[in-house]
């Protein structure tokens, strides 16, 4: 066959592997089989009716580098996503159930055929223990081969897997652990087998490792309830007595898509392999980046990259209403009036898991590449042209030829006040850097100029004041932006995956969100104290669009309903997964926000929806708008929102019902003055329905008292007595809301701990801290979270308010203790790499097939290609960074400056956009090459 794969046969091998179309005439079972596969599932060329098979024999003894490779692994009847690191493998070994007495496994070679050991002589089949686990001694190195399973004892495969023993460093021996034979490895290796024989085509021709395609898809399948909520599995049942094609299409519909991820970047793959024109580099190329998770602009007039559009799980849509586009262009066009590029983007997104609230600034965007970026990575690409990694972090962190990259944090200035940009310096103070001059001159030297020397010149001027700029800050390290994927050597993708996964960085928030979730209710919790929180059941579309919401009357329906923006007639919600509080996402990962008046809501007892749940009233604004501290938290036993919450949520006068803000007053001598920064928030109290009173609170929960020494003698306001504002009751429509304890919330997500003992390391029994606390009134001790803030100082232990002498002048218990503030140090809380298979399948989408043999690695001398360096550069830019600063984070309150891990954000220097920087840098650095 030649070596270029033309887009006909790309777009039918799409076809393969997406919708699983069948084979030419299927041999049925016969015992001449010579070509497909027999109805026992079996891949190969000959027929394996019997367990010791025949044919020609998978002799291997010509490639592998020897036969010292051994392996352990397990034969499981079930695949579940119900699984986390280092549970999923025992998980496995217990869920083995031989279906016969003559239940045997075998090694076969990629074609079907038994496989030869060293002396010629087909390998004995495997001893499976009764949990299902097994050895393999003397085995191949260094080449593919398959375990098969017959758990009928028909002599027939029921099960598969791919596997390959890297060298070591000798070439010789290796060894692999962990592998598992099991439905999921049966139908990606079906899959991947099918569609290579449609095309005629072998595992050689792949252009990847075989065995690695199946550990990324099995990597991110059994990690996506803990990451994505779905709840699935796949057992022997669900598998046993299909063909191949029933099993190829089984795939498709049993597998969620942001596990086929990985499996359908493999067309790219194909085709990159077999490419010879630029034309099908950058086809292949694109649809690679697409399941990576970049948007693809196909250029007018320029390669048709139209066959993306025909991709399962790609949409596309045109560019119609950039900011500007309607300026005359000054030849009687309008930029509307030319022709825009069209958009690829894949439908399927994998949810950051570092952000599981419905924040949709954090989602990810990803960046648009445009066709002629990937024509001139095609070009280099096809020129053999490669860089060290060495090379590509220069490209990054130069001013002078490259990106210019720079950490840039915001340093805080106290309660109050705006926090300030700063860039990190060699001696770790930091400089606070005006950008006003250096933006005024890039105004002034237009980087639009149509004419080329004007464009070099301005870019160079503006470079040359950039390196003036940045004189005195420090470039980031090739260990703050590499050490996260870089490894020597490179291990199985298994271990590997693993090795993304355990990456951890510091992030200022709690990365598993509120302990508790605020939810749509039954009925008012604050009138009624049989309220509870709605559930439904939701429909899906083929497109995974919801079609229906029904409300579950038993409170066991998988989704609550979370608060969102009201709005002209209904409110706006968001789905929340009753399994691990996570919101549905649409195909972007953007959190899915839907109209409870909305028609997918089916009615309740003969009302709408939205009107069961809500309640029209006049009555006084309000919302649950301030925490405060538990007084009956217990600090010898472990925080836990539902039995033992730190804090409440506590409902509080508002200025309006929507979009209204907390009424803050001051009380003196009788009498509520409104303050925007008032010491008291206006509490709702049993009274305030029947005679509209409140009471008065405290950010740190203090109630305030008529009679210091009633603890029930609360101190009653009524609005219109409040000086300085206008309080009137308003109608409105109101939601009914309760609290419910969040389940995916994590106390290794919170972001610090205290360290006690001082000696920078978190010690057990040294509590850790959702946000770090400080003083709003840097002159009142007072005026924080008591109990975040302060410890008592004789054995470091937990204050509650109750505890606490708020008439001393210095912090001090009732029983005359002192308090000390906390040292609040940071915490490894957040994931390096928020979207570990996307991470995965990038450093993965562009290397050699030998890649995992066990003697490549990632280190700054590795080689990379051009659309290798743009996958890292995205992985940079989409990863979590920190910096060590010189913080003081309460300003002029009693906490000292010191040094302190935070989040930073990557700064470039402002000449045009980083993708065609990283392209320039790498034309400039690139040499014909390998590892």
């Amino acid at each position: 066959m030649s070596r270029l794969l033309h887009l006909s046969a790309l777009a039918a091998l799409t076809l393969a592997l997406i919708v699983g179309c069948p084979f030419a005439p299927t041999d049925t079972g016969g015992d001449d089989n010579t070509g497909g596969s027999n109805n026992g599932g079996n891949t190969g060329g000959t027929n394996n009716n019997d367990n010791t098979g025949t044919g020609s024999g998978g002799d291997v003894s010509d490639s592998a580098f020897s036969f010292d490779g051994t392996a352990s692994g397990s034969v499981s009847t079930s695949s579940s996503t119900d699984a986390s690191d280092g549970v999923q493998t025992a998980r496995r070994k217990s869920d083995f159930r031989a279906l016969s007495n003559d239940a045997a496994a075998w090694l076969e070679d990629l074609d079907g055929h038994r496989l030869l050991n060293a002396d010629g002589e087909p390998f004995a089949e495997l001893s499976v223990n009764d949990d299902g686990t097994f050895d393999i001694i003397e085995a191949p190195v260094g080449v593919h081969f398959v375990i098969a399973a017959d758990l009928d004892g028909d002599g027939k495969a029921d099960m598969w897997t791919i596997i390959i023993i890297p060298k070591n460093e000798n070439d010789d021996a290796g060894e692999v652990g962990d592998v598992v034979c099991d439905p999921l490895s049966t139908l990606a290796f079906i899959k991947l087998s099918f569609a290579l024989e449609q095309l005629g085509l072998t595992f050689e021709d792949l252009g990847t490792d075989a065995a690695s395609v199946i550990g990324r898809i099995r990597d991110a399948y059994e990690h996506l309830f803990t990451e994505s909520g779905i709840l699935d599995e796949i057992t022997l049942d669900d598998i046993l007595g299909l063909s191949p094609e029933e099993l190829a299409d089984l795939f498709d519909s049993l597998i969620p898509d942001n596990a086929r991820r990985a499996f359908k970047m493999i067309v790219g793959h194909i085709q990159l392999a077999q490419a010879e024109a630029l034309s099908d580099v950058i086809v292949s190329a694109a649809q690679i980046l697409i399941e990576g998770g970049f948007a693809v602009a196909d250029d007018p007039g320029g390669v048709d990259l139209s066959v993306l559009g025909n991709l399962d799980g790609v949409s596309q849509f045109t560019f119609n209403d950039f900011q500007g586009m309607m300026n005359d262009t000054g030849d009687g066009q309008t930029q509307l009036d030319r022709p825009r590029p069209i958009i690829y983007v894949s439908t399927v997104s994998e949810a950051n898991r570092n952000f599981p609230e419905a924040d949709n600034t954090n989602r990810h965007k990803g960046p648009i590449i445009s066709e002629h970026v990937l024509a001139r990575l095609a070009a280099l690409y096809n020129e053999g042209k490669t860089i060290t990694l060495n090379e590509l972090y220069d490209l990054i962190v130069s001013v002078e030829d490259g990106m210019g990259v720079r950490f840039r944090y915001h340093r805080p200035r106290g309660p109050g006040m705006p926090p300030i940009d700063v860039f990190p310096t060699e001696n770790g103070e930091g400089e606070e850097i005006d950008m006003t001059d250096l933006i005024n001159f890039i105004n002034s030297h237009n980087l639009g100029d149509p004419n080329p020397e004007t464009f070099e010149a301005n870019r160079a001027a503006i470079r040359q004041r950039v390196a003036s700029f940045l004189a005195h800050t420090a470039r980031p390290t090739i260990e703050q932006l590499f050490n996260g994927f870089m490894i020597d050597p490179i291990p199985t993708i298994e271990t590997y995956a693993d090795y993304i996964r355990a990456q951890t960085a510091h992030l200022p928030f709690s990365r598993s969100g509120p302990a508790e979730l605020f939810v749509v209710a039954t009925d008012d919790p604050f009138q009624n104290g049989d309220a509870e929180a709605v559930t439904v059941d939701l429909e899906f579309g083929d497109s995974g669009e919801v079609v229906k919401v029904t409300y579950n009357t038993e409170g066991a329906g998988g989704w609550w309903l979370s608060y969102g923006k009201p709005i002209e007639e209904g409110n706006l919600v968001l789905f929340l997964n009753t399994a691990n509080g996570k919101p549905l996402h649409d195909f972007r990962g953007q959190p899915l926000w839907v109209n409870m008046n909305s028609t997918k809501f089916e009615g309740v007892d003969g009302q709408s929806f939205f009107d069961s749940f809500t309640v029209t009233e006049t009555n006084w604004p309000g919302a649950p708008a301030l925490r405060v501290p538990n007084p009956d938290f217990n600090p010898d036993e472990p925080a836990d929102p539902e039995t033992n919450p730190v804090d409440h949520r506590v409902l509080v006068l508002m200025t309006a019902p929507r979009d209204g803000t907390p009424i803050r007053v001051n009380f003196s001598e009788g009498v509520a003055t409104y303050d925007e920064a008032g010491q008291y928030y206006m509490l709702f109290v049993p009274e305030t329905p029947t005679d509209g009173s409140f009471g008065l609170i405290s950010e740190d929960g203090q109630l305030l008292l008529a009679d210091p020494s009633d603890p029930d003698a609360r101190q009653l306001v009524f609005p219109v007595d409040v000086q300085g504002i206008t309080i009137e009751q308003v109608s409105h429509t109101r939601v009914f809301g309760i609290s419910t304890p969040n389940p995916g919330y994590d106390a290794d997500g919170a972001p610090y701990y205290d360290d006690i003992n001082g000696n920078d390391v978190e010690d057990e029994g040294e509590p850790r801290f959702d946000f770090r606390p400080f003083l709003h009134n840097p002159n009142d001790w007072r005026s924080t979270r008591i109990e975040h803030y302060y410890r008592r100082a004789d054995f470091g232990g937990f204050v509650t308010p109750a505890d606490v002498d708020f008439a001393s002048e210095t912090p001090m218990t009732l029983d005359d203790v002192e308090l000390v503030a906390r040292e609040l140090k940071p915490r490894a809380n957040a994931f390096l790499y928020g979207r570990p298979n996307v991470t995965i399948n990038l450093i993965t989408a562009f290397v050699d097939p030998d890649f995992f043999d066990g003697t490549h690695s990632l280190t700054g001398e590795t080689r990379i290609n051009p659309f290798a360096a743009l996958a890292i550069l995205n992985l940079v830019f989409d990863s979590i960074h920190n910096v060590t600063a010189l913080i003081d984070y309460d300003g002029p309150g009693p906490l000292p400056a010191r040094e302190e891990l935070i989040n930073a954000d990557l700064w470039v220097v402002p000449i045009g956009d980083p993708v065609n920087l990283m392209v320039d840098g790498f034309e400039s650095r690139a040499s014909v090459g390998t590892n």
